[in-house]
């Protein structure tokens, strides 16, 4: 369940290990939740146009909540909050219990938004210590130790929710900020780091005080330590103050050893126990950003796709608790895997028989119609469904 710091709202820390395994009342703050089948989240967007009413419905009955990505319709609706208003109408006429969320990048100032807009003080930004802006291709970094800045952000994220209808936040990019502290010191400088760090942590507490207990705020992301200069809590940090977690980067890129695979799934398998939620986000062996792969039509890489689906499904599935979400795409635009049908994603599922159990560097659990294994060194997966 949700935790709220008593600070924030005087409400009781609520979450125990029984919540992982155990569906209690619905909270209407949650999207909707069931081990029936698997418990799917989506995001994606759509740069040229609105969603098809075909692409609306599909999204409506696939996922159990969805975050619209920067960059909607913003080529026919002028900014991502245009774009991003007509899906939230969309989706909700097709299923009006839907929970769709906005996005907003936390740290970078994508050129997408009507609210960010120009011209914003230069002091606003970060700077290196050599004194040139601190920028990602191009794009400035917003510099959260500054109260100004976080005010702006949270009020402007506020009130966008508010008139689209949306039911909360996507907040993107806090690891850039957090998670590697010799990165960042060499940057900006050690004070300023910590400075900066900081500010992340007090966006989010305003962020939830703002939007009050029931709106869904989503952070990316988790991600368990790989070395020691890396957030030694995995970004547990501000789970406190949010509805969910997600670990994007899971057997992604640098995230493929034995060691970092069993560590992420250690860290969702902590989350599910205290029952916070969870996005748990696989890949296929290929993303967006291969461009070799990009080369190829949509239906070959839905195939390939649909082939290497086991071993992330198995991975979500054997660490998942109650509020605990899959999502698999090879990126965050409509052609990347987002509106295509996986059907072992509607196979039954049934309740977990309990946390999985480890030999090494493998992992079996059982669910009451399917059994799944694990081994993170072959990096293969099984489900056998019964």
């Amino acid at each position: 369940m949700k935790r709220i710091l008593t600070l924030a709202f005087g409400l009781a820390v609520m979450g125990s290990a029984a919540c992982a395994q155990t569906t209690g009342p619905a909270d209407p703050s949650y999207p909707a939740f069931s081990w029936d089948r698997v418990p799917l989240y989506g995001h994606l967007g759509k740069n040229v146009g609105d969603f098809t009413d075909a692409e609306a419905r599909f999204i409506a009955s696939t996922y159990d909540f969805v975050t619209i990505e920067k960059g909607q319709a913003v080529q026919t609706r002028g900014s991502t909050e245009a774009g991003t208003a007509f899906a939230v109408r969309q989706l909700k006429a097709v299923r009006p219990d839907l929970k769709v969320i906005y996005y907003w990048n936390a740290f970078i100032d994508y050129p997408l938004y009507a609210g960010s807009e120009g011209p914003l003080p230069d002091s606003w930004f970060v700077r290196t210590v050599t004194g040139e802006f601190d920028t990602i291709r191009d794009l400035r970094r917003w510099d959260l130790s500054r109260p100004e800045v976080r005010q702006w952000w949270v009020e402007t994220a506020a009130k966008e929710i508010e008139a689209m209808g949306a039911d909360g936040i996507f907040v993107d990019a806090l690891p850039q900020v957090a998670m590697n502290r010799n990165a960042t010191s060499a940057r900006y400088g050690e004070a300023r780091a910590r400075e900066i760090e900081q500010g992340s942590l007090l966006l989010i507490q305003e962020l939830r005080a703002r939007l009050g207990p029931d709106a869904i705020i989503i952070y990316n992301g988790l991600r368990a330590p790989s070395s020691p200069a890396h957030w030694a809590d995995g970004g547990a940090r501000y789970q406190p103050w949010a509805t969910f977690a997600m670990l994007e980067h899971y057997a992604f890129d640098d995230t493929t050893s034995p060691e970092q695979m069993a560590a992420d799934i250690a860290l969702v398998q902590e989350q599910a126990r205290r029952g916070e939620g969870v996005v748990f986000k696989g890949w296929p062996t290929f993303n967006w950003l291969d461009e070799a792969a990009m080369g190829h039509p949509e239906s070959d890489l839905r195939d390939r796709a649909e082939a290497e689906i086991d071993f992330p499904l198995a991975s979500f599935l054997i660490a998942a608790g109650e509020h605990s979400y899959f999502s698999y795409t090879w990126g965050y635009r409509e052609n990347h895997g987002g509106l295509q049908e996986f059907p072992v994603l509607h196979n039954r599922l049934g309740a977990p028989r309990g946390e999985a159990v480890r030999d090494g560097w493998r992992y079996r659990r059982t669910f009451d119609h399917a059994d799944v294994f694990v081994d993170l060194e072959t990096r293969t997966g099984r489900i056998e469904w019964r």
